[in-house]
């Protein structure tokens, strides 16, 4: 164990001195602007989603620092949360003392990440250690896997009804179509159904423990996967049936992960689907 940790340090690190963000594009209106202005332009109050590819250590950096400046820029003090997919809504106990312990500094970064998760996460060690100097508080938002797999095998109505939240509903046709395209050929149609179903129900836990945590800090990030969050869909969209305050979706991605062509279309607005999130960011 002790080697297998310090290989991820090793390859995190050299990872991370060279991660930075590139570019940040405003979707909406067509236009690049700098970070400094985007920080500014980002609400003081409310819900910045950032919408990312998962383990991806230019991404999780990218995030840290933005979460970091955004934090700094608005003088915030034990007043922010981070939301992360990755964790638990049902082991909320034990994420809370591990917080806690993180902003006492009882623990490192290290050891705390590695408390709520595994070695191979390490690249988001850059979002405990923003924790840590920004004091803000992280939150488990998912179900368990376990749980998602019993809804894929025996419906929705296997497990206890107090997991669903009282306004999920499965989401529409053009979600459902990005779906299968997402899942292209690696299951039947009558099991994508059943994994479209797990999908909705897990944006719809998400969005509700994000809403429900909302006023223990008044600036709220969320770390899920592009899919949940892209074109103001799945968690996004019922978290916005939910909440008053402000949402704002980022799409980081790392440039050197995609054609030209893509990123094009990630700039561009679909003719179909509409914006991909408010502003997209590059990363290398």
């Amino acid at each position: 164990m002790k080697n297998s940790l310090l290989i991820y340090l090793l390859i995190f690190l050299s990872h991370s001195v060279y991660a930075k963000i590139t570019e940040v594009f405003d979707i909406g209106n067509k236009a690049e602007l700098s970070l400094d202005s985007l920080i500014k332009t980002l609400p003081a109050q409310g819900h910045i989603i950032l919408g990312e590819f998962h383990n991806t250590p230019s991404i999780q950096q990218a995030q840290a620092e933005l979460i970091n400046s955004k934090v700094g820029f608005e003088s915030l003090s034990s007043d922010f949360a981070i939301h992360w997919e990755f964790l638990n809504h049902t082991e909320s106990m034990a994420i809370k003392e591990i917080s806690s312990n993180l902003n006492s500094r009882s623990i490192d970064p290290t050891a705390a990440l590695l408390a709520l998760t595994t070695a191979s996460n390490l690249d988001y060690l850059p979002l405990f250690k923003v924790l840590q100097d920004k004091q803000g508080e992280i939150f488990g938002i998912n179900l368990p896997r376990a749980i998602k797999q019993k809804v894929i095998k025996e419906g929705i109505e296997s497990i206890d009804p107090k997991l669903i939240p009282g306004h999920h509903y499965v989401g529409n046709h053009d979600y459902n179509e990005r779906f299968i395209t997402a899942m292209g050929n690696h299951a039947p149609t009558d099991v994508i159904k059943k994994y479209f179903l797990a999908q909705c129900l897990t944006d719809s836990v998400m969005a509700d423990q994000i809403y429900k945590r909302e006023n223990s800090s008044s600036l709220n990030f969320t770390i899920a996967g592009s899919f949940h969050t892209d074109f103001y869909d799945g968690t996004v969209v019922r978290l916005m049936s939910l909440t008053n305050m402000p949402v704002v979706t980022l799409k980081i991605i790392n440039k050197n992960s995609h054609t030209p062509e893509e990123i094009t279309k990630f700039k561009s607005t679909n003719s179909k689907y509409g914006p991909v999130a408010d502003y997209l960011i590059l990363t290398e």
